[in-house]
């Protein structure tokens, strides 16, 4: 198993107009040579804004093409706190709607709901995940 740093901390915020943000294209993680992973999200703040929450998807592709990404379990809501929430995605687990882990991984925040106002919404965040590959 290989443990690496998907997302340093950072602190992200929009105004309404700006419902998603993805993760640049510079950060995204190879992970050609594994077949599952454990995710280690720590969330220290957030602040919907005009959404009725935060939602954070940690997504998949075989190419760097943005419409080939798709998510590698559902998308959950971010909430402040001391824990740590963990995530598993394993190649066994794999269907049409959430596939295993392709060649890339990267996440994406998004506003959930309608948005009600033009208050600005933040989030700040880490990602850590460990990898394993076939045979090890």
């Amino acid at each position: 198993m290989h443990g690496v740093l998907l997302q340093e901390m950072i602190g992200i915020g929009n105004d309404s107009s700006i419902a998603t943000q993805t993760q640049g294209e510079e950060f995204w993680l190879n992970t050609g040579p594994y077949q599952d992973a454990i995710f280690w999200i720590e969330c220290r703040g957030v602040g919907v804004g005009p959404y009725t929450g935060i939602s954070l998807s940690i997504e998949t592709s075989p190419v760097k093409e943005d419409a080939y990404f798709l998510p590698v379990f559902a998308p959950f809501q971010l909430s402040a706190g001391t824990a740590p929430i963990f995530k598993l995605a394993r190649m066994s687990d794999g269907n049409a709607t959430y596939p295993p882990i392709a060649n890339w991984l990267r996440w994406r925040v998004s506003g959930m709901g309608t948005p009600s106002g033009s208050t600005p919404w933040l989030v700040s965040f880490r990602i850590y995940v460990t990898l394993n590959s076939p045979g090890m």
